[in-house]
């Protein structure tokens, strides 16, 4: 069992889920996790881990680029969304001005 002190072993946990997946209906608990030390020890199954690992890290690192993309695309539509409104004050400024002045010029006629 793994205590609050232990270190996290990616490598390990593999070994002992692959141990679950293979001899779970056969061995009881102790079983297995001794089954997955004795796994480390073969060839085809240290291959298995080591490619398990690649794929999670290379998997995490897509994820990782994907949240960026996502927190770039955020930031620019909010930019976007704030020019747009920025625009639209203007011209409603630019209305109440032409207003403004087309009242000022008809009191000045009177």
């Amino acid at each position: 069992m793994r205590e609050e002190s232990d270190p996290f072993d990616l490598e390990y946990m593999f070994f002992l889920a692959l141990a679950k997946k293979l001899y779970s209906g056969t061995l009881t608990f102790e079983g297995v996790l001794n089954k997955s030390y004795e796994l480390q020890y073969e060839k085809k199954y240290i291959k298995v881990v080591r490619q398990g690992v690649k794929v999670l890290e290379q998997y995490l690192k897509n994820r990782q680029k994907e949240e960026e993309q996502k927190a770039i695309r955020k930031r620019q539509h909010e930019r976007y969304v704030k020019r747009k409104q920025a625009a639209k004050q203007r011209k409603r400024k630019e209305k109440i001005n032409i207003i403004a002045e087309a009242i000022r010029l008809s009191k000045e006629e009177e």
